[in-house]
């Protein structure tokens, strides 16, 4: 019950499910903001369930668990925003949304013959109970923090936490959590990193609050960063994309008066 590169179409099965789970959100926002008909709701929430069949297969959790953090926020902001009429809206919408992702759990645990249901378990093929939920990740970030330990002020260098691995133990293991490679890697330096990068758009959210996806955008960067680090670029784009500044300008069209 591993995450499996042969559903992954050959990639890493973990960016892949991260890259899906990027798209899972992607419909959801047309699910609730782009489908002004029934026909095309239908056809968004069946692309969505396709998207996130294929995200569950890959056996890889991380990419589906933060499309569900990434919707939620991005619900939760939406449902705030909305008049009272278009709450009832979203109401609606939620219920098809959940009604499609039944039966799209239903179909991934049948095709897959039980087993993603003893992924999500924290089980193995037999069912039985597998002693870390986080697949060897929370080991990876105790010796990160170990390495902050030793190096506390300037870090163990950069690019070093994978090199000690090789050394010492012969495992080829990047970082998956890149808070703990930032302590581990550049020690104070590192928090400060690490504080300059959550608090100046938490900051900077408190005279532009209008963009919607702010905190959609923030969590698919936060969760992503701490259970696949950076492999893939979404992160950080979606990062920059909560600094967008958004404005609706209309220009005032000044005309001459004719003289009589």
């Amino acid at each position: 019950t591993a995450s499996n590169m042969a559903a992954s179409g050959g990639f890493g099965p973990n960016q892949v499910s991260t890259a899906l789970g990027l798209g899972i959100f992607v419909m959801v926002v047309r699910v609730f903001m782009k489908s002004p008909t029934l026909p095309l709701k239908i056809l968004n929430v069946t692309i969505l369930g396709a998207m996130t069949f294929r995200a569950i297969v890959t056996f890889s959790r991380g990419g589906v668990v933060a499309a569900i953090i990434v919707a939620a926020a991005f619900l939760a902001s939406f449902y705030y925003r909305s008049s009272f009429k278009q709450k009832n809206q979203i109401i609606g919408s939620v219920v098809l949304l959940s009604i499609a992702l039944f039966i799209t759990w239903n179909i991934s645990s049948n095709q897959t013959l039980g087993l993603i249901d003893k992924r999500y378990a924290n089980q193995d093929a037999l069912g039985r109970e597998k002693d870390d939920v986080t697949t060897g990740r929370v080991e990876l970030f105790m010796e990160e923090l170990e390495g902050f330990l030793s190096s506390p002020f300037f870090g163990i260098g950069a690019s070093k936490v994978k090199d000690i691995r090789v050394e010492r133990d012969g495992r080829h293991l990047p970082s998956h959590n890149e808070i703990g490679r930032l302590l581990s890697e550049h020690g104070v330096l590192g928090i400060v990193i690490i504080l300059i990068i959550v608090i100046k758009p938490l900051t900077y959210r408190a005279n532009n609050k209008r963009n919607y996806f702010f905190y959609a955008f923030m969590a698919f960067w936060f969760a992503t960063i701490n259970h696949s680090g950076m492999r893939i670029a979404a992160p950080s784009f979606l990062y920059a994309l909560a600094l967008l500044n958004v404005v609706h300008e209309k220009h005032s069209l000044h005309r001459k008066q004719l003289k009589q």
